[in-house]
């Protein structure tokens, strides 16, 4: 088979396309991510507009507060409230540790009987 540039099969040829199409995707989500600044002034032009259509009165410091605020707490993690969906994720989590400890147990609970067995 020939592999040369110019003898690439079809399928070879669109592999390619598509890396290419997934780096460039993920080359642009990095920058939309990185550029903090140009997302500030973008929100920042978006909360004026948005406040003249309303017709609120919100000034210069104002805004820019909110926007600090809304970046400052962007990426942050809140526990999930307490249910049982959250019981059995953390059981499973932790299933070789409740494992052992129901081993454990067990072999305990077997020669305590055992013993109690013996001493009758």
């Amino acid at each position: 088979m020939d592999t040369t540039p110019t003898n690439l099969p079809l399928a070879e040829m669109l592999r390619i396309m598509d890396v290419a199409r997934t780096l460039r995707q993920e080359r642009e989500i990095a920058r939309e991510q990185f550029n903090r600044e140009e997302a500030r002034a973008l929100l920042r032009e978006r909360l004026k507009a948005s406040t003249e259509i309303t017709g609120s009165h919100v000034t210069e410091e104002e805004i820019d507060a909110a926007i600090e605020s809304y970046f400052n707490n962007l990426h942050t993690f809140h526990d999930p409230p307490w249910g049982v969906q959250v019981f059995l994720a953390n059981l499973y989590v932790r299933r070789v540790q409740v494992l052992i400890i129901g081993i454990i147990t067990l072999v305990l609970i077997t020669g305590l009987w055992l013993l109690a067995g013996r001493e009758s």
